[in-house]
């Protein structure tokens, strides 16, 4: 360590100038095309099938703090993030959804630009992210806060009534 401390390094500017790139995210924007597929302008899932195995992708992700992840993690997401894309793609080479032909996809999706990959894998994730039911006991640990916090307002039954979802608007 010593010598790292001592040592003189000529150029140093353009360097750090040279590594200022390792600070930049890169830009992950859902793209048109994937190597032979070309992806509809609003990708829609069709199949029942495909969105289930998209939501397995969902409860594979790794639950841990992203500040806590080790390089496993991000090659799970990597993973998941084919296998999303490679979910899509099939159903598009085909014209029909079977999760047997996936990994003939993803090896192929292997092969073809890996921003093109994740950034549509992403997008697909989301989508089944986004749909996926909320957690029953999330709701009820809600629900049973909010009974506590308005019984000691007069009226609270109808106030919580109002406040859920199967209300309907006068």
């Amino acid at each position: 360590m010593q010598t790292l401390v001592d040592a003189t390094i000529t150029n140093l500017e353009k360097i750090s100038l040279a590594l200022a790139f390792m600070t930049l995210s890169p830009k992950m924007d859902r793209t048109e095309v994937v190597g032979p597929y070309i992806m509809p302008g609003d990708p829609k899932l069709e199949s029942l099938a495909q969105f289930e195995d998209l939501r397995k992708c969902v409860k594979q992700y790794p639950t841990k703090e992203r500040k806590e992840w080790d390089y496993t993690d991000y090659e799970k997401e990597a993973e998941i993030y084919l296998t999303c894309c490679a979910i899509y793609c099939q159903k598009l080479r085909d014209g029909y959804y079977d999760l047997n032909k996936v990994d003939s996809v993803k090896e192929e999706l292997r092969n073809l630009s890996a921003v093109a990959v994740i950034s549509n894998g992403a997008f697909f994730f989301s989508k089944a992210w986004n749909i996926s039911p909320p957690s029953m006991s999330l709701f009820q640990r809600i629900t049973r806060r909010l009974k506590r916090v308005l019984q000691v307002f007069p009226g609270y039954q109808r106030t919580l009534d109002f406040l859920l979802p199967s209300h309907k608007q006068p």
